[in-house]
């Protein structure tokens, strides 16, 4: 007899929400499994802290000459564009 009566708290309510993977592509924040893999497989390096360093300091002294280069570049452009300002005047 127990069983057989339901309570009013025991019904089922249907809010319409819907749960799923919002991991698609195109979608904004999409995330490639590929990727997300490779970098799994890069963190798994063992690398000691020393190698790590040299690893670091070996990319910061490709990229600081081009830096460099670009900062020169930009420079010059900026003091031949006021050179040319203050003798036209």
């Amino acid at each position: 007899m127990k069983n057989e009566k339901k309570k009013s708290n025991d019904i089922e309510q249907n809010d319409n929400v819907s749960y799923t993977d919002m991991n698609v592509p195109g979608m904004p924040g999409y995330r490639d499994p590929e990727k997300i893999q490779q970098k799994k497989d890069m963190e798994e390096i063992n690398l000691s802290p020393a190698e790590r360093r040299a690893m670091i300091r070996g990319a910061y002294s490709a990229l600081i000459p081009l830096f460099l280069l670009v900062l020169v570049v930009f420079c010059a452009a900026f003091g031949l564009l006021m050179l040319y300002l203050f003798l036209v005047k």
